[in-house]
């Protein structure tokens, strides 16, 4: 009896070791999943930035600004004149949103899970956003940019002292 009772506690603290593993180191499982694409990344980085930012609610580091509490976004500041964001959309028209100003214009992209361009508008001098039509060259050219914004922050995602990432692709699995 105190065998079986040794057992059965044993396997509960390995269960509840594997399920802190894969919780808490969910941001580099989901990067380097088989089923995820590349385009989805930058997606990834947003929905785990409380994850890679270790529970800091707002932190800046470099030309950064990262905000999880509420809307989970990333604010990038290359000049006083020129500014990326990458954040969730809360209006449940797309899953994200990128925004940029660049040259006296405003961008502004909903985008779905796979960072493409659901729609786009455009302001400039600081006017009315208006709709614009967006080429294949300018989606290729916002998925260089996501790309190049969360670059710092893949940096960030460490790798597990134990690896289960057979484990997670087999939970997370996309049929």
């Amino acid at each position: 009896m105190k065998k079986i009772l040794i057992l059965l506690i044993s396997l509960f603290v390995l269960l509840g070791m594997i399920i802190l593993n894969l919780d808490m180191n969910s941001p580099y499982y989901a990067i380097h999943s088989k089923y995820t694409s590349q385009d989805e990344v930058p997606g990834i980085i947003v929905d785990h930035l409380d994850d890679v930012m270790y529970d800091v609610k707002e932190e800046y580091f470099g030309d950064y600004f990262l905000q999880v509490d509420g809307k989970k976004s990333i604010n990038y500041k290359l000049t006083d004149s020129e500014e990326r964001v990458l954040s969730q959309e809360s209006s449940g028209l797309s899953d994200y949103y990128y925004r940029k100003k660049e040259e006296g214009k405003g961008y502004r992209y909903n985008l779905d899970k796979n960072m493409a361009i659901i729609d786009s508008y455009l302001s400039i001098n600081g006017g009315l956003f208006q709709s614009h039509k967006v080429t294949a060259e300018e989606q290729e050219k916002v998925r260089e940019e996501l790309n190049e914004l969360i670059k710092p922050l893949i940096k960030r995602v460490t790798k597990p002292f134990i690896n289960l990432q057979w484990l997670y692709d087999f939970i997370f699995r996309k049929y």
